[in-house]
């Protein structure tokens, strides 16, 4: 992530939490199925598959592609 992009972040007049959560989100660290199978994380309900759809769950996956969150 560019230093740009994190001081345009942290200049917004937005709570913390979602500051926090949009820098997990740019550096690829939610803890997705993706993420968590790297780590070597086996448990869970779906492991490294979304519960919905059983497609490997990435970020990516779980805010655009899932058919839950084209629904929602």
């Amino acid at each position: 992530m560019s230093s740009k992009r994190a001081a345009k972040l942290w200049k917004c007049k937005i709570p913390l939490k979602i500051e926090v959560f949009f820098l997990l989100l740019l550096q690829d660290r939610l803890p997705a199925g993706e993420v968590l199978g790297k780590r070597h994380w086996g448990g869970g309900w779906g492991g490294q598959h979304c519960i919905t759809c059983r497609l490997l769950e990435t970020v990516d996956h779980i805010f655009f592609q899932c058919v839950f969150a084209r629904f929602v």
